[in-house]
């Protein structure tokens, strides 16, 4: 009887977690309707029907879908399986889809699923072949274009050194090209030269485009791309000159093998210097590139693709932290932990910013998509000209969009308590695996000043009057120079700040001020007398700031623009009750900006944007703000339209019901490890120590 009255127990509270999570829902779709807002995310109903098509095909393939095994895998196995998964992603991409919105999808989902799998992907054909593409001449492109494609060619990205890693300039790799024999010598000068974090080269990478010096008759010419064999396509033995190895253990991505090159006097033909912007005759004469940029080109590819990374990865913890707090009840009234304020605001403006953050990324996916096609159809000013912009903004969104990415994968860890702690949750693989993304293809700080000194020309252009030389995601400087934003920024009321409009003005207000000071000091410090390079490390906190508060008014920007096409031209509410998607998309763009103006309260105050008084009103906007969308909370979040299989926690599941869940893959895992229930060392290591007591 006491047997029957457990399970009964069970029962009734598998029935009340299902219960809490289905009212939600039925309170949340009555305030906005679900299938518009999954339109509007996934770019439109048609993109959405091919996402979910592609999501069926993914469930039903047993390799692809492997369920829990990851969390139970060892290293070398993890290797292997995640081989095998990219061999088979290939097929299916190349062979079985036959337009480009059902591969958009495909990797979108196939990144949430498995993060080492989209990080092999991407390195050979997100950055290996349009490496390629971009940088080699019209021969080159014949001869490896096609290979890296079939995967004849499997290519690593060898930029980063074991001494330099962002500092570009500072790699000490060398390239010496030989007139007589017409081949360059691949040389590690130091230690500290050795290629280090290439993905693929760890284990199977054939081949590795390889930033080096170019060296000519004794100069250095800067550094150019290589094409350098690394291992026998048959053996996979290492070539004569090549030490390549995998790194081995790491935070996350077990299943991508990061490696380490050195190049002992490895000679390569001229012909492999890679020659569509560069060149190099065969006398060794060396015409350098349109601009020295160019050889960067690739690592836009990255940055561009680390904001939807961060899109991916948020929603997917965020959808396991908000349904988990929907169905967990703690305190004297058994309140759902959702209900707590500060459980609120934890996830809440996350929710948000991971919308506006989608919509940034889809913005920027389109500016890079028009510049690639301008360059694939050799339309090369076209793309000479655009480039530094995208450059600029992408490192800066890389910057903002990251950093933020990683603070919001440790809230929701924390927000699940000791159960964000368990492998179950995903949330320790989600923060282990997508932690590289603030130091890898550009350590942050870095790449953030990049774009800072790139505004700092764009702030020059428009105080010397040559306005007709600003690109058009600076072009709001000019009006701030010439205050023609005084009123429309101008805070009388506690209801003004409820306009996201004005707050963007605002922001860019601010922005443009900090830009003023940083520059007016380096000014003075220049005609004080000192170096260049002291001057930017005097100010680098600050510059750093105004690239990050530049992108942070892009993402908001790019917010408002949606929420104007949707007042304009989105499909009309399905019944009164119901919020138009302008409205929604109005209230999430207004909670970003809310937390946004708060925590750049201090320059706002300093600029006298806000007074004293007024400082508190963004904090109790925000509260209010998260109390507005709270019944909408769950249809947010099932917006993403993430399957359970992709997101692969118990504690996030759709329906709901977590504990019967989450005991029950914890026992499998055990019953997999122990089948009779006993360790295995039992009898060597615990049986004896026991008898000696």
């Amino acid at each position: 009887m006491t047997t029957n009255r457990v399970y009964s127990d069970d029962n009734i509270l598998q029935k009340q977690e299902v219960l809490d999570l289905q009212n939600e829902r039925i309170a949340g779709e009555k305030l906005v309707n679900l299938d518009q807002l999954k339109n509007v995310l996934a770019g439109s109903e048609q993109k959405r029907l091919i996402r979910e098509r592609m999501a069926v095909l993914i469930e039903r393939d047993m390799l692809l879908n492997d369920g829990y095994t990851e969390y139970d895998q060892g290293r070398i196995e993890r290797l292997q399986v995640v081989w095998r998964k990219l061999k088979r992603l290939r097929k299916i991409y190349f062979e079985l889809l036959q337009t480009e919105e059902e591969r958009e999808q495909l990797l979108d989902l196939v990144e949430r699923l498995d993060r080492s799998l989209a990080m092999r992907w991407f390195v050979q054909f997100s950055l290996f072949v349009p490496t390629i593409l971009s940088q080699g001449n019209e021969e080159q492109r014949k001869k490896w274009y096609n290979a890296a494609l079939n995967m004849q060619m499997i290519g690593g990205f060898a930029m980063t050194e074991l001494g330099h890693s962002s500092f570009l300039r500072g790699i000490e790799t060398v390239a010496e090209y030989d007139a007589q024999t017409q081949q360059f010598t691949i040389e590690s000068t130091r230690t500290t030269a050795t290629k280090i974090w290439i993905g693929l080269t760890g284990t199977v990478a054939t081949h590795a485009i390889v930033f080096a010096n170019l060296v000519v008759k004794g100069k250095n010419c800067g550094i150019q791309l290589f094409m350098v064999p690394i291992r026998d396509p048959q053996t996979g033995e290492m070539l004569s000159g090549i030490t390549v190895g995998e790194l081995g253990p790491k935070a996350g991505r077990g299943g991508l093998d990061n490696g380490f090159i050195q190049f002992t006097a490895v000679k390569v033909p001229r012909e492999n210097m890679l020659m569509r912007w560069a060149k190099l005759s065969a006398d060794g004469v060396f015409t350098p590139p349109p601009t020295p940029a160019l050889v960067y080109g690739g690592t836009v590819t990255e940055r561009v693709g680390s904001i939807l990374g961060t899109v991916i990865a948020t929603e997917s913890a965020l959808t396991v932290a908000t349904r988990f707090s929907i169905v967990r009840r703690q305190g004297p009234s058994d309140e759902k932990i959702i209900d707590y304020q500060t459980q609120q605001l934890r996830l809440l403006p996350s929710i948000a910013t991971s919308n506006l953050i989608k919509l940034t990324s889809a913005r920027a996916t389109v500016i890079y998509n028009d510049l690639m096609s301008h360059l694939k159809a050799n339309k090369e000013d076209y793309y000479l000209k655009h480039l530094p912009e995208l450059h600029a903004l992408s490192c800066g969104l890389k910057a903002f969009c990251t950093w933020w990415g990683s603070d919001c994968l440790e809230k929701c860890r924390r927000a699940m308590g000791g159960y964000g702690f368990h492998a179950l949750s995903s949330i320790p693989s989600l923060i282990g695996e997508y932690g590289v993304m603030t130091t890898g293809g550009g350590d942050n700080v870095v790449i953030a000043q990049q774009c800072a000194a790139f505004l700092l020309k764009q702030f020059q252009y428009v105080v010397s009057g040559k306005k007709e030389k600003v690109v058009s995601s600076a072009s709001y400087f000019i009006g701030c120079n010439e205050n023609e934003n005084a009123n429309a920024i101008a805070v009388r009321s506690k209801e003004d700040l409820l306009c996201p409009v004005r707050i963007l003005g605002i922001m860019r207000q601010v922005v443009f001020e900090t830009l003023k000071s940083v520059s007016l000091k380096m000014t003075e410090q220049s005609g004080s007398g000192k170096q260049i390079r002291q001057i930017w490390n005097d100010n680098l906190s600050e510059l750093v700031q105004i690239a990050l508060l530049h992108c942070s008014q892009y993402v908001l920007e790019s917010g408002l623009l949606v929420v104007q096409q949707l007042s304009t031209s989105g499909p009309a509410s399905s019944s009164t009750t119901q919020l138009s998607l302008s409205q929604v998309f109005k209230q999430l763009s207004l909670i970003f900006a809310l937390e946004q103006l708060e925590s750049s309260l201090g320059r706002v105050l300093q600029y006298r944007l806000l007074a004293p008084e007024q400082a508190g009103w963004a904090k109790e906007h925000l509260i209010d703000q998260c109390l507005a969308i709270r019944p909408m909370t769950a249809t947010l979040i099932d917006a993403w339209n993430i399957p359970d299989y992709i997101l692969r926690s118990p504690l996030g599941r759709y329906d709901g019901n977590i504990y019967v869940s989450f005991l029950s893959a914890v026992k499998d895992i055990y019953k997999n490890r122990f089948p009779n229930g006993v360790v295995p060392y039992w009898e060597t290591e615990i049986a004896p120590t026991l008898a000696k007591l």
